[in-house]
């Protein structure tokens, strides 16, 4: 059986998205949610619509949960706050989460193009500038550890915001 853990589900599009996607497959698909109101909307959303006999909601923070997951995933996709990146990796690749021909999938590694350029900032609200040039550092970090390690190998795609597939390398 195909399995999907979804880090970060805020509002459960993609873990509706992993449904949908795996309709063939039936993948089983978990799905973690630290905000108590975020989730309780998102379980009732899955429940109302029918997408809940395949999609688990866990209320919890994504590296308590990743500390008491012990099956490997064949999809991890991780959509959360930029800080956490690096230390959900870590645990992932550190407790043997990811199946051997699997892939993490790690959203927004562009941090809206300031882990490139920390001064493009035509289209970013004043307000926020820090917010993301703060976001930029801390992708770099993470794309600086993730291209060192020699456990994994990484591509980054450029769709939209940005997207890091990575993938065990066979030395591990």
């Amino acid at each position: 059986m195909i399995t999907v853990l979804d880090i970060g589900c805020y509002t459960g599009l993609s873990s509706i998205a992993w449904y949908e996607g795996t309709r063939k497959t039936q993948a089983e698909i978990i799905t973690i949610e630290f905000d108590a109101k975020l989730a309780a909307d998102a379980r009732k959303f899955f429940r109302e619509s029918g997408f809940d006999d395949r999609i688990r909601l866990i209320e919890s923070r994504a590296e308590d949960t990743l500390l008491q997951l012990e099956e490997p995933f064949d999809i991890i996709f991780v959509d959360v706050e930029f800080s956490a990146y690096l230390p959900i990796l870590e645990l992932i690749l550190n407790r043997g989460l990811l199946a051997k021909d699997g892939i993490v999938l790690v959203d927004n590694v562009f941090a809206r193009g300031f882990a490139v350029d920390d001064g493009n900032t035509a289209n970013i609200d004043a307000a926020k500038r820090d917010h993301w040039a703060n976001a930029g550092r801390l992708v770099n970090d993470f794309t600086h550890f993730v291209a060192k390690d020699p456990r994994v190998v990484v591509s980054v795609f450029p769709f939209f915001d940005g997207i890091s597939e990575i993938a065990l390398s066979g030395t591990t």
